[in-house]
């Protein structure tokens, strides 16, 4: 198991000090908390980071992101979409 405590607590820091900083540390704080299987915080961590950053190029990966992490499970295979032809 990696040694996330160190980060995390680097992360936390900026957050603290600047939680509109540029490379926003909410997004680490996410990756850290999803890598230890701790899915909420990871999740909270994203829905802070589009509080903050609407409009982000990021935004959209990250709400698909949090949908595939709190989506309820529907015990069907996801719809495909076939590809039409151009003809």
């Amino acid at each position: 198991m990696r040694n996330y405590d160190r980060p995390k607590a680097y992360f936390e820091e900026v957050l603290r000090i600047d939680p509109g900083f540029a490379n926003s540390p909410d997004l680490f704080l996410a990756h850290i908390a999803f890598a230890q299987a701790r899915i909420g915080d990871g999740v909270a961590h994203l829905r802070s980071f589009l509080g903050i950053h609407p409009h982000s190029p990021r935004a959209d990966y990250v709400k698909m992101t949090i949908r595939g992490f709190t989506a309820k499970p529907t015990g069907k295979p996801p719809a495909i979409k076939s590809a039409k032809p151009n003809s």
